[in-house]
């Protein structure tokens, strides 16, 4: 009768390793999405590169931000600057009077629009970085 327990032994043993991995999978990625990211954590630089040129956004500490676009064409560098708020519930970053700049093509710099726009805060693996996009594709990298 032993074998026949050892058996059973071992088919629970199964079920307990088929119930815990998913559930140590979950917790593993909820620690990799970054679910405890504080404020002090978001502010900093940030950079991203386009097919037209690159950007810098500075989050500073006081709630201002400040964007720098550097097209890849003859065009002098642009300037904007606004404020931001972290929102700890949301996991995102709230910037008003932000350019979006993934569009932008050198003949829309007079015509450029500021607008508010919420940005996904993302801290994988302890590197932070914002995320956006249609499918969540575009991707802010925190530089220091």
């Amino acid at each position: 009768m032993r074998p026949v327990r050892r058996v059973a032994e071992l088919g629970s043993l199964g079920r307990f390793t088929r119930m815990l991995l998913p559930r140590l999978l979950v917790f593993a990625l909820v620690l990799a999405c970054g679910c405890g990211v504080n404020r002090n954590e978001v502010d900093g630089v940030y950079t991203t590169k386009y097919s037209h040129g690159s950007e810098v956004l500075t989050l500073a500490t006081n709630g201002r931000f400040t964007q720098v676009f550097t097209s890849t064409g003859q065009q002098p560098p642009i300037t904007n600057s606004g404020t931001w708020e972290f929102w700890r519930d949301r996991r995102s970053v709230l910037l008003r009077d932000a350019i979006t700049f993934d569009g932008w093509t050198q003949q829309q710099t007079q015509s450029l629009e500021k607008t508010v726009w919420l940005i996904r805060v993302a801290k994988r693996f302890g590197k932070i970085s914002l995320i956006w996009g249609e499918e969540g594709v575009e991707e802010y990298d925190k530089q220091k």
